[in-house]
């Protein structure tokens, strides 16, 4: 008898094993369905040759204004304090005030590189 009972347990996890891979691999079908979707999806206007970029981000030209002249006058590293204010002030959330930031902090470093680091692939051409 105890053989028959061992037997149930040992053929119980069996089934359990199997049910997790046949759910692994549903979950990886859908997994590739969706991602097969998404590449062949229309682009969002009809006919067009190259992708649109999406709308605009959530800071309007005005906010934006205002948190260049923040930028400028104030401090490019704003503390949350700050931020917070800033973004109660703009009717922004916090987030989108600390990306603004960052993206511009990132700006301002990479036309600076660009600038000091000429291109490596281009060509000079020198005159005698």
């Amino acid at each position: 008898m105890p053989f028959v009972a061992t037997f149930d347990l040992f053929q119980l996890h069996i089934n359990r094993i199997e049910a997790a891979g046949e759910n692994a691999i549903r979950g990886a079908q859908l997994a590739v369905g969706i991602m097969h979707e998404r590449a062949n999806a229309p682009f969002a206007t009809a006919g067009a040759t190259t992708p649109r970029r999406r709308g605009s981000s959530a800071v309007s030209q005005s906010q934006r204004a205002y948190l260049n002249k923040f930028f400028q006058r104030e401090t490019e590293t704003p503390t949350t304090d700050q931020k917070r204010v800033l973004a109660q002030k703009l009717g922004l959330s916090l987030f989108a005030v600390s990306v603004w930031f960052r993206n511009k902090r990132y700006e301002i470093t990479h036309r600076r590189y660009v600038v000091s680091h000429p291109r490596q692939n281009e060509i000079i051409n020198v005159t005698d």
